[in-house]
C-alpha cells in the first residue's frame, strides 16, 4: 500500500521560492497568500529546507492522501520529484487553514501557467476545478508544488473513462514531460479504458499523445466508432456541450475567447499547425480529445 501522508499548509516563504523566477508576480503572492504569523520561534529559526519540511509535516491538511514514486521519465534523479494524490477532498478540507493555503498555491500556479493577472473570474474558475474534482494530483520538487492536475472518473456502461479536468505546470518546469508522466500515473492508478480532456491548447494534446499514443481526433487516422461514442458521452454527460460536433470532436466558441494571456503553441510545428487549423483559440473553440489506453 502507498504510504499515507498528511498535507500541510504553506506560508509566504514557500510561495516566494516558487515564484523567484517570476519577480513581477510578487504582488500576486502578497495579495493571495493568507496572512500567517511567521514571527514565532518555531518558524523563524527554520532554514528554507527546514521550513519546507515543516510545511509538509507539521500543520496537517488531509488524511486521505497518498504518495507515489517519482514519475518515470521526468527530470533527473537529483531533481527529486514526488507525486501526491488527494482522493475525494471535501468542502470541509478546502475551508480549513491548510486547504485555503493550498488553494492559494494552486491559484498562483494557474495565473503563471495561463499567463494571466489575478481576477475574480479566474479565481472562481480555479476554485470550481479544484473543489469539484474527485482526484487532485500534486507534483512537488524539493518540497515545492510545481504541478497540479484534477481528474474525475466517468463510467459508460462497463467502460471506465478518466476525465482530465485541468492541469497546470509552473512555467520553468514546462517542457520536462511532467504532464505526460502525471497522466500515465493517473491512468495506472485508475485502470481506465479511455482518457478524455477538453482543451484549446496544442501542448496539452501533445502531452496526451505522448502519454497514451492512440489519441483522437487525429490528422492521419479516422476516428473509430467507439471513440466517437465516448466523445459524445463525455460531451453530453460531463461537459453538457450543446454545440459539440461528433465528427470533428470540436466545440465552437465554447469558451467565448482564448483562455490564455498568451496563446499556447507546441514546438512540434506540424502538430501545432494542424491543431490551430482546427481550433480557433481567439474565438474560444475547444477540442474534445479522447485517447484509448
Amino acid at each position: 500500500m502507498p504510504e499515507r501522508f498528511y498535507f500541510q499548509s504553506s506560508v509566504q516563504i514557500v510561495l516566494k521560492s516558487t515564484l523567484k523566477q517570476d519577480q513581477e508576480k510578487e504582488d500576486i503572492m502578497s495579495v493571495h497568500c493568507p496572512k500567517v504569523n511567521f514571527e514565532s520561534d518555531a518558524v523563524s529559526k527554520l532554514t528554507m529546507q527546514g521550513f519546507i519540511q515543516y510545511f509538509w509535516r507539521e500543520l496537517g491538511f488531509l488524511s486521505h492522501t497518498r504518495k507515489f514514486p517519482a514519475p518515470v521519465g521526468v527530470g533527473s534523479q537529483s531533481e527529486s520529484y514526488q507525486v501526491f494524490l488527494i482522493e475525494w477532498p471535501t468542502k470541509q478540507d478546502w475551508i480549513s487553514v491548510g486547504g485555503k493555503v493550498l488553494f492559494d498555491m494552486l491559484y498562483i500556479l494557474t495565473q503563471l501557467g495561463f499567463v494571466l493577472e489575478e481576477s475574480a473570474a479566474l479565481e472562481q474558475d480555479t476554485r470550481n476545478h479544484v473543489e469539484q474534482g474527485e482526484y487532485l494530483y500534486l507534483v512537488t520538487q524539493g518540497g515545492l508544488i510545481v504541478t497540479w492536475a484534477i481528474f474525475d472518473y466517468l463510467r459508460q456502461d462497463s467502460d471506465l473513462i478518466l476525465y482530465l479536468s485541468g492541469v497546470m505546470v509552473a512555467p520553468r518546469y514546462q517542457g520536462k514531460g511532467i504532464s505526460s508522466a502525471l497522466i500515465r500515473t493517473a491512468l495506472g492508478e485508475s485502470k481506465a479504458k479511455y482518457l478524455a480532456a477538453r482543451t484549446q491548447n496544442p501542448v496539452m494534446y501533445e502531452s496526451i499523445l505522448k502519454a497514451c499514443g492512440n489519441v483522437f481526433p487525429n490528422p492521419d487516422v479516422a476516428t473509430p466508432a467507439d471513440v466517437i461514442e465516448v466523445g459524445e458521452f463525455v460531451a453530453k454527460n460531463r461537459l453538457h456541450m450543446s454545440n459539440y460536433d461528433l465528427k470533428s470532436m470540436l466545440s465552437k466558441s465554447v469558451y467565448g475567447a482564448c483562455l490564455y494571456g498568451k496563446p499556447p503553441a507546441s514546438v512540434n510545428e506540424p502538430l501545432n499547425s494542424w491543431f490551430t487549423s482546427c481550433v480557433n483559440q481567439a474565438d474560444g473553440d475547444a477540442m474534445l480529445v479522447v485517447a484509448r489506453v
